[in-house]
């Protein structure tokens, strides 16, 4: 299917897309040792995949202190990078607290043991490649607790100095995955429809926008 796209008469955001997702499954296979003597990106040319700069930007974690939710503390996030990206987050609670009396909107809760402490976790499953940019809010209690975008998690594994270099080669990999999503996404829709006060539309050129933008209209 990948061959099929990448030989056909297809649009340049389209076969970006599938070579950065043949990368990241290479990437994945060599982190995971999946048949790493037989990548995805095998017989492929990938040179401009190598060019993919990861940033090194602030991505605050939201800790938004919601009152009567107390005796537990963020503790962390991770991604899952299985068949699905799944954004993993971890708190711990204060000695005498007991999980049971946190809901957390009906997720599943599994706890693990990490250097000796008690950790729960609970996952945020099936992100997409163009939504890793996007912070993802935990609630308990029917209030929010933490916001936490993957990026974070992304940036601050490719950046640390001690990370091993088959994952930080996983971590700039997803990263470009994420970039030619966008590209494909935003391509794709080459115009946005905007609602009008009055009830009608009007059109508006993606390529004038990016991702996060504000557009306001003002009636003369």
């Amino acid at each position: 299917y990948a061959d099929r796209i990448l030989e056909g008469e297809y649009s340049d955001s389209t076969k970006t897309l599938v070579r950065a997702m043949l990368n990241y499954g290479a990437a994945a296979q060599m982190y995971f040792y999946h048949n790493p003597y037989d990548l995805a990106t095998k017989g492929l040319d990938m040179t401009d995949m190598e060019e993919v700069a990861v940033p090194d930007q602030n991505y605050a974690t939201i800790l938004h202190a919601p009152e009567g939710v107390d005796g537990i503390t963020f503790h962390g996030a991770s991604l899952v990078l299985k068949s699905q990206t799944t954004l993993r987050c971890y708190f711990k609670l204060d000695a005498g607290k007991n999980i049971s009396a946190y809901d957390f909107e009906g997720k599943q809760v599994q706890s693990i043991t990490s250097n000796g402490e008690v950790l729960y976790y609970v996952d945020i499953t099936d992100i997409a490649p163009q939504q890793l940019d996007a912070a993802y809010t935990v609630y308990i209690n029917g209030q929010a607790f933490v916001s936490y975008n993957p990026m974070a998690y992304i940036q601050r594994v490719y950046h640390k100095d001690t990370t091993a270099d088959l994952l930080k080669n996983l971590m700039k990999a997803l990263y470009g995955y994420y970039e030619a999503a966008i590209a494909y996404v935003y391509e794709d829709n080459a115009t946005v429809t905007l609602p009008t006060a009055t009830g009608g539309t009007v059109t508006a050129d993606k390529n004038s926008y990016k991702l996060g933008d504000t557009v306001t209209l003002t009636v003369t």
